[in-house]
């Protein structure tokens, strides 16, 4: 048996029976051609918003509204295309096209901050990286030194550091370099001046401390260890200038001689060498010095020597110049002690230069090293000249000889 009925459908928004024409959607929803009519659309899925217009939320049915993006800048939904950023906001074309970008993260602002006429966000303003000189967010280009920061603007603007290149606002004047504060609290100084070094500097081989350019070439030098004097020192009548280091340890009275000649003479018996003749010991100045040495027809050393052995008749002496520091002395009076040995053991008239100042420097060389002066012992080893050649000659045959042979040696050869 067959039944007949009537299916009737009612209408969504008015929920009246539709008995005419309606609307049929694809979700299921259906409208009677008046609701469908008179009732405002939804801008997203078309369908009359059930309500009215005070159910409508930015031109959306509650269901699209729920649904659609909302827009970081206004707060509004989303309909169509929108821009996403790299922090997952999002801004609608509206906002896009209508407000200023953020110059760093590019997001469209209502409130903005503007650094050298570059607008940035709240966030950019709080979160971008800043300036190590001006300390303002940046924003573009930058630069990067020693894990620091700096901005292009400052980099093109402001001088830089002679020394790690970066730019600052605050430089020192090192005389004709500049240098930031951090450099400058960091820098070598130099021993003579105490200014922070920048570019070159010069060191002394056996000799503590080091020395910027400027003093290096400009400064006076020590007549004695022959570095940059500094701002302090002493000039003494013969017209030498002494720095401090030297001048604390220098010799100045007969009593520092006399106890340095005493340990000279210890040191020479140590290597079996034994004056028997009295000798005359005096300090003068190196203007006396130079005349002596050139009266003794030594002027070939004049000037550059700093100790004289002389011999008149019986009569002998041996003068050193005043003010040297205490190992200085002491290898110049172990040197002039050889020379008075010589004079009584060599029995070659003819010996030449280079063995009899080879012959005293070995003896300079191991008086010092025996009392610790080895900083001017080595001193000894780096010279070039006749003195240093000798010495090496003798080094050389006292390795493969023995002491004893060599004083033997040394008596008769050229």
């Amino acid at each position: 048996m067959v039944s007949v009925g009537v299916i009737k459908v009612k209408c969504d928004a008015c929920n009246e029976v539709i008995t005419g024409k309606y609307i049929h959607f694809s979700d299921g929803s259906t409208f009677c051609n008046d609701c469908f009519k008179f009732l405002p659309k939804c801008t997203s899925c078309k369908k009359p918003i059930i309500g009215g217009s005070d159910e409508s939320v930015d031109g959306l049915c509650s269901i699209c509204y729920n649904r659609s993006p909302k827009c970081d800048t206004c707060g509004k939904a989303v309909i169509g295309s929108y821009t996403r950023f790299v922090n997952k906001t999002i801004a609608c074309d509206d906002c896009m096209s209508k407000y200023l970008k953020c110059e760093r993260c590019g997001q469209p602002v209502v409130k903005y901050t503007k650094i050298r006429g570059k607008v940035l966000c709240k966030q950019c303003l709080t979160q971008a990286p800043r300036c190590n000189v001006c300390n303002n967010p940046i924003v573009g280009t930058y630069w990067v030194f020693d894990n620091e920061v700096v901005c292009d603007y400052c980099y093109k603007i402001y001088e830089r550091c002679n020394l790690c290149g970066m730019p600052s606002q605050f430089l020192f004047t090192v005389h004709d370099k500049k240098i930031c504060y951090s450099c400058q609290e960091k820098a070598q100084r130099c021993t003579s001046c105490g200014l922070p070094i920048v570019g070159k500097y010069f060191s002394y081989k056996y000799q503590s401390g080091i020395y910027c350019e400027y003093c290096e070439k400009l400064a006076p030098h020590c007549d004695s260890c022959g570095r940059p004097v500094g701002l302090q020192y002493v000039q003494i009548s013969d017209g030498r200038k002494i720095c401090v280091e030297c001048q604390r340890s220098s010799i100045t009275t007969e009593k520092q001689l006399t106890a340095l000649v005493d340990k000279a003479e210890a040191g020479l018996l140590g290597l079996g060498l034994k004056i028997n003749s009295t000798i005359n010991f005096r300090l003068i100045s190196k203007k006396l010095l130079d005349s002596r040495i050139k009266e003794s027809g030594a002027e070939v050393t004049a000037g550059r020597n700093l100790g004289l052995f002389q011999r008149k008749g019986e009569k002998r002496n041996i003068f050193i110049q005043s003010h040297l520091p205490l190992q200085m002395s002491l290898g110049t009076i172990s040197h002039e002690m050889g020379h008075a040995w010589q004079s009584e053991n060599v029995t070659e008239p003819n010996q030449s230069l280079q063995i009899r100042e080879g012959f005293c420097e070995w003896i300079s060389y191991k008086v010092l090293m025996r009392f610790g002066y080895q900083g001017q012992a080595e001193m000894i080893l780096s010279r070039e000249d006749i003195y240093g050649r000798g010495f090496q000659r003798i080094l050389d045959y006292e390795k493969g000889h023995g002491i004893v042979a060599l004083l033997d040696w040394i008596k008769t050869v050229k």
